[in-house]
């Protein structure tokens, strides 16, 4: 490990060159929206949480932020956004994760929402063809959550993907929500409950995203707590720095 303190000359250039790369990578990222074919589980465990991706109101597929987020779920004011730099009114966002079967049985899905349109698309090699839960909230505000009929489901992995698209700048919520209906007495299944971190990790095809992006959110946190910027320059074109990255 570098010490901060003895070299400060050298975790500077390093971490504005993680920032170039790492934001060049989101941004020109493959962008995959609609779910894909039935991936079975992986035996390599990807990182825990939700594959994200957000987008502003009317804009192009290019413009697309790749992100990660470890609940999958937002809860909005009017003119909060879900991202810095995705204006409030109108984004549209979507999260993927692989929910791991711990147990064999009976399972239902859904969400908690309000202010926008939500739909939940459950696919994977357990499931025939792909079940599909959608809800208008717009201009709802409350509890409630939306859901789907019992699945009986095989120990193993099924895919989820989430998108919300939010109604102008309304007041936003969206909660993944599962439960396992119970039996033998009450031993297994568990009642309606948010979907834990634990129980989700980002898919396949979405590691490589989340992945640039962690660099990046790093790079930007490093950059603020160590204050490189008032030293060294971040452009290349700019001469004439305090201290030059050498």
């Amino acid at each position: 490990m570098i010490s901060v303190r003895s070299r400060p000359r050298l975790v500077a250039p390093l971490i504005l060159a993680g920032l170039a790369i790492g934001g060049a990578a989101i941004l020109l990222g493959a962008i995959r929206v609609a779910p894909g074919p039935a991936e079975p589980p992986s035996k390599e465990v990807g990182p825990p949480g939700w594959f994200a991706r957000y987008t502003p109101a009317g804009a192009p597929k290019s413009a697309q932020v790749l992100a990660h987020s470890p609940m999958g779920a937002f809860a909005l004011q009017p003119g909060q956004t879900i991202y810095p730099g995705i204006p409030a009114a109108g984004f549209a966002a979507m999260f993927d994760a692989l929910v791991k079967i711990a147990e064999p049985g009976k399972y239902r899905f859904g969400f908690e929402a309000e202010g926008g349109a939500a739909r939940l698309t459950i696919f994977g090699a357990a499931i025939t063809d792909p079940i599909i839960l959608t809800a208008d909230t717009s201009g709802f505000v409350g509890p409630g959550a939306t859901l789907t009929g019992w699945i009986d489901l095989p120990a193993g992995a099924v895919s989820l993907q989430y998108s919300f698209t939010r109604k102008d700048d309304q007041r936003a919520r969206l909660r993944p929500v599962w439960e396992m209906e119970r039996r033998g007495g009450g031993v297994s299944g568990f009642r309606l409950e948010p979907i834990p971190a634990d129980a989700v990790q980002v898919p396949p095809f979405g590691r490589e995203g989340v992945a640039a992006f962690t660099k990046a959110w790093e790079g930007r946190i490093l950059l603020g707590e160590l204050g490189c910027v008032q030293c060294h320059s971040a452009s290349p074109s700019a001469q004439g720095a305090l201290f030059p990255a050498k």
